[in-house]
């Protein structure tokens, strides 16, 4: 197997392996884990760019509160967010929604970052497939000059080989 077949199938398995890691992990959360996993995912509508979980101010104790009554009660995460965007606006989620023009946010970086790769990957085919230029008259002049000199000489030294000439192209 050679080294490179080697390398992506190490990379595989790890990649794997941690995918399986990922998706057997978690299981049953208690309700402050839930409640502190939601509030990280809100907007303080107080403070610039900061999650409710990290927010100190009144409305963000009252959204906790809010948040921890409805874990209370059995609701899902999608009915205390449509809740929470009820009462507060969309604009409460720190994260997109995964519909709508909210999934525009979340694939077209994707699709860029997919479209600037093959592109990369068809520049590096095109460049490795492009033939070598053929040598140029001044290239033949100066290899012939070097067995020239190497011949004439007759010695295994190494030949001193001046600075080829200026050729017009």
């Amino acid at each position: 197997m050679s080294r490179t077949r080697l390398t992506w199938a190490v990379l595989i398995v790890v990649v794997l392996g941690a995918l399986v890691v990922a998706g057997t992990r978690g299981g049953d959360e208690s309700d402050a884990a839930r409640v502190e996993r939601l509030t990280d995912r809100l907007r303080c509508p107080e403070c610039q760019g900061s999650s409710v979980a990290d927010s100190d101010v009144a409305t963000s104790r009252a959204i906790t509160t809010l948040v921890a009554e409805l874990v209370a009660q059995g609701r899902s995460d999608s009915e205390i967010f449509g809740e929470l965007k009820v009462r507060y606006d969309s604009q409460i989620l720190l994260l997109p929604e995964s519909s709508g023009i909210g999934l525009l946010v979340w694939l077209l970086p994707l699709v860029f970052g997919l479209l600037a790769l093959g592109g990369l990957g068809l520049a590096f085919l095109r460049w490795r497939r492009e033939p070598a230029p053929p040598p140029s008259d001044a290239d033949r002049a100066l290899v012939d000059r070097y067995r020239l000199q190497r011949s004439s000489a007759g010695s295994v030294s190494a030949p001193s080989v001046s600075a080829p000439e200026e050729v017009p192209r």
